[in-house]
Order: structure tokens, then C-alpha cells, then sequence
């Protein structure tokens, strides 16, 4: 009787003991304390590569006779992908902030190409002859391009055109056409009389900042079981020490007993 008044008393000093020491004694649900995190939410950016895929070009070489034409096309068909790297916690409690729908993809096409002409216009019997070599191009995710046109001379060109565009995850197609063409003039009888044409479509893209933001959980605060093991442990061993303390006099009670 006397051993279990004593451990009644001794269980209850722990529990005593453990809420002065601000830890709950009985299992506490999950989330009654909890601690902010942050995990970084990263847009990434891939893109398909390649002749024909993120660029093309076309060579022309026109030999004549006078008023000869030539033409040549390039198609462009690839994609951007747009993936996250992201991983949240498992056992959160509460997600603080919403995840992000989109990022902004920044597009960039260029045409450009050099030429050479050595043909001249003019007339012949009262007709006009003309010589040119002309580029024009188009990706459905940009603005149109200028056509590049040149008559006669050398020398090169190039035009940029950039967009926006607010993407998810997923893959963004594009396609793309590049045309080229010449046309022969007079021979000037000194430089060969020829005409050559190369250019190139191109498109590359990038993501705009900021391309990684932080999302915020809150988490379980773990409970400190240690303290309450080592109150436990102690507990047991005092109540050993005194059951053994208790066993002569308990012997000696009986004794009494028996002679009387």
C-alpha cells in the first residue's frame, strides 16, 4: 500500500515537474507549436536545339543571265519548357503563401546575313531591270520581321525582334519561316557578275527575374521528450531504492505479528 501511495506521488511530481518546465505531459496535437520555414520555389528553362530547331539558314547564289531569280526556305519548328524545382515539406501545417502561377519568358529572334552583288540595275529597250537579294522572315511568338532588301554592293544586316510572354508550366511551342531570294541584273564586266545571299533566323529565350521565390510553411515544433525520459528514469530509480529500503521492515512487521 505504502509503495504504490509512493509511486502515485512520485508519477505526479513528474507530471508537476514537466508543466513547470512548459513541455505537455499528454500527447499534444502536431501543430499546437509550429516554426516558419522557407523553401525556394525555382522556375526553370529548357529549350529544344539544333539545325532547325532553334535556328535556320538558307544560302542563295544567283550566276544570271540577266533577270534571273533564285529563292530558297528554312523552316524553324522547337519549344521552350518551362519546369520548377520545388520541394515542400511533407508534414507541414499551414502553407503561408501561395504558389506561383507563371513567370515571364523573355523571347528573342534575330535575322541577319550578309550578301554580295555585283550586278546592276537599269533599263534595256525601255524596260527596267533590277537586282536585289531580299530576307524576310516570321516566328508566331514575335512581331513580324522588316523585309531586308539590298540592290547592288556588299555588306551584311540584322534585325532583332524581342517579346514577353507570361508562361506556366508546360512546353511553349513556335514555329518559324525564313525566305530568301535574288534577282541578276547587268553584268558589271569587272567583279564576276554574281549575286550571293546567306541568312540565318535564330530565337533564343530567358526567364526575367525574379525567377525563384520563397514559399512559407510552418512546421511542427518537435516535443522535448527527452526531459520527461530523464524524469521517468529518475522516478523508477528512486522508487527502487526505497522499495529495497522498505523490504527489512516489511520482514520485521511480520515477525511482530507471528510472536504476538
Amino acid at each position: 500500500m505504502k509503495n504504490r501511495t509512493l509511486a502515485v506521488t512520485l508519477g505526479t511530481a513528474v507530471i508537476t515537474t514537466a508543466i513547470g518546465l512548459g513541455v505537455n505531459p499528454a500527447s499534444a496535437a502536431p501543430c499546437d507549436k509550429t516554426q516558419v520555414v522557407t523553401v525556394p520555389y525555382t522556375w526553370t528553362l529548357s529549350q529544344t536545339t539544333g539545325p532547325g530547331k532553334n535556328n535556320i539558314s538558307v544560302f542563295q547564289e544567283n550566276n544570271g543571265p540577266i533577270g534571273n531569280t533564285t529563292s530558297g526556305n528554312g523552316v524553324l519548328n522547337g519549344g521552350f519548357n518551362i519546369d520548377k524545382i520545388f520541394n515542400p515539406p511533407i508534414n507541414f501545417c499551414q502553407q503561408l503563401d501561395p504558389l506561383p502561377q507563371n513567370v515571364t519568358l523573355n523571347i528573342t529572334g534575330i535575322l541577319d546575313g550578309i550578301y554580295a552583288n555585283t550586278t546592276l540595275g537599269g533599263t534595256l529597250q525601255g524596260a527596267i531591270i533590277e537586282t536585289y537579294t531580299k530576307s524576310d522572315a516570321s516566328i508566331d511568338l514575335l512581331p513580324a520581321f522588316p523585309q531586308q532588301i539590298q540592290g547592288t554592293g556588299s555588306g551584311d544586316f540584322s534585325w532583332t525582334n524581342t517579346a514577353n510572354k507570361a508562361v506556366g508550366i508546360g512546353f511553349i511551342p513556335y514555329t518559324g519561316t525564313l525566305n530568301v531570294s535574288t534577282k541578276f541584273g547587268f553584268g558589271s564586266g569587272t567583279l564576276g557578275n554574281l549575286i550571293r545571299l546567306l541568312s540565318q533566323l535564330r530565337i533564343s529565350g530567358s526567364l526575367i527575374q525574379p525567377t525563384t521565390v520563397n514559399i512559407r510553411y510552418t512546421l511542427p515544433v518537435p516535443e522535448p521528450t527527452s526531459t520527461l525520459s530523464l524524469l521517468a528514469i529518475g522516478t523508477l530509480g528512486a522508487a527502487s531504492t526505497i522499495k529495497r529500503k522498505l523490504k527489512p521492515s516489511q520482514s520485521t512487521e511480520k515477525e511482530t505479528t507471528k510472536v504476538s
